[in-house]
């Protein structure tokens, strides 16, 4: 299927030197981290988390499948994903469902 880009528009805590957010985009200066992603979803069928590597036009990590169209109304399904990337030089991502 098609992804999705999501919309990213809040930082919660930012203490990386060179880290941002800005245009749905998030910006990582060169180093080891570990990222832990969530994308909730309603009545959506079947969807999963991508996190794309805009700077390398790769995917760095996938959720697992999530199906929500079966879900009671106000319930949101959850996909999750978990990896700890080591980047040499800074890199773009973009979430994308």
């Amino acid at each position: 299927g098609t992804w999705n880009p999501r919309d990213l528009n809040a930082v919660v805590t930012n203490d990386i030197n060179g880290a941002s957010l800005a245009t749905d985009r998030i910006t990582l200066p060169a180093g080891v981290y570990e990222i832990e992603a969530g994308a909730p979803a309603r009545n959506a069928t079947s969807h999963r988390l991508r996190l794309q590597n805009i700077t390398g036009a790769a995917t760095l990590l996938l959720g697992q499948n999530a199906d929500s169209k079966d879900t009671v109304a106000g319930d949101d399904i959850q996909t999750t994903a978990h990896h700890l990337p080591d980047f040499l030089c800074n890199r773009d991502f973009q979430a994308d469902l």
